[in-house]
């Protein structure tokens, strides 16, 4: 099983062996593992690392339903907050 930071070096060699430079490639889309990072610096040091715009809406979407979940839990706790129906 190959790992996530070797999943780049078959793309390597492929672009290598049509006589271009992994040096030349300027910038790698991916998802926000990483392991997966280290492998796109590993063998395109001198890309661009850029995240999609799904992984990184959903890590900031899981963050702020932690800080959600924490004042409305501070809330109850101050007695400031009911949630029994009237």
């Amino acid at each position: 099983m190959v790992s996530c930071a070797e999943t780049f070096l078959p793309f390597k060699e492929r672009y290598t062996e049509k006589n271009s430079d992994p040096k030349d490639i300027e910038s790698i889309c991916m998802d926000m593992s990483v392991p997966f990072e280290a492998g796109a610096r590993k063998h395109f040091p001198k890309a661009k690392i850029i995240f999609d715009k799904f992984h990184v809406l959903n890590v900031l979407s899981v963050q702020l339903d932690k800080v959600r979940a924490g004042f409305l839990f501070f809330f109850i706790a101050l007695g400031k907050l009911n949630l029994t129906p009237a």
